[in-house]
């Protein structure tokens, strides 16, 4: 790979394209969105020649996650990637995206924040700030869970589900009688 030098990254472009054509032909057939075998090793290989393609390493952990249901496969190509992109939030939300789906909700708290902290704009802190309330109501941690509900109003006060949550989160609260 060090052979190809900067035309690494050029290559591993033109896969890219290679694979979204692939990607594009195999739903027009009808295949199953996640579970497309032949595009995975190509975004392998852009990954490898180009580590700093975040996007790559995000749709491999995506596919082996929904696809495959391989977990632990999907959290280290994560890691893998975060370790050439420490300051990618889709990678950073991505983990705390899985480990909130697998209810390892203490475990999805850092990342999430994490991930807050790097959001490009009000929808990525919005999809953070639902990672947090699910990990903090479970863990019965009110005033977190409270916090991240008034933040997300704060950032769409014209919708209508975190105003829900949050009676629901305050009843819940209520029942368990810890602040």
């Amino acid at each position: 790979l060090d052979l190809l030098g900067e035309s690494r990254t050029l290559f591993a472009r033109y896969l890219w394209f290679v694979a979204e054509n692939y990607h594009e032909m195999f739903e027009r057939q009808g295949a199953i969105e996640f579970k497309q075998k032949d595009v995975i090793p190509l975004y392998r290989m852009i990954a490898h020649l180009d580590p700093k393609m975040d996007e790559a390493f995000d749709i491999l952990a995506t596919d082996m996650f929904f696809g495959y249901a391989e977990v632990e496969k999907a959290l280290s190509v994560v890691e893998e990637g975060l370790a050439y992109n420490p300051k990618s939030y889709q990678l950073t939300y991505r983990k705390a995206f899985i480990l909130d789906r697998e209810k390892r909700h203490a475990e999805s708290i850092a990342p999430a924040l994490q991930a807050l902290a790097i959001a490009r704009h009000d929808f990525d802190a919005m999809d953070c700030c639902r990672i947090l309330i699910r990990s903090y109501e479970h863990d019965k941690k009110w005033a977190e869970a409270l916090r991240y509900l008034d933040l997300w109003i704060s950032l769409n006060p014209s919708d209508i589900t975190p105003s829900n949550a949050k009676k629901d989160l305050l009843k819940a609260q209520e029942l368990d009688g810890k602040p």
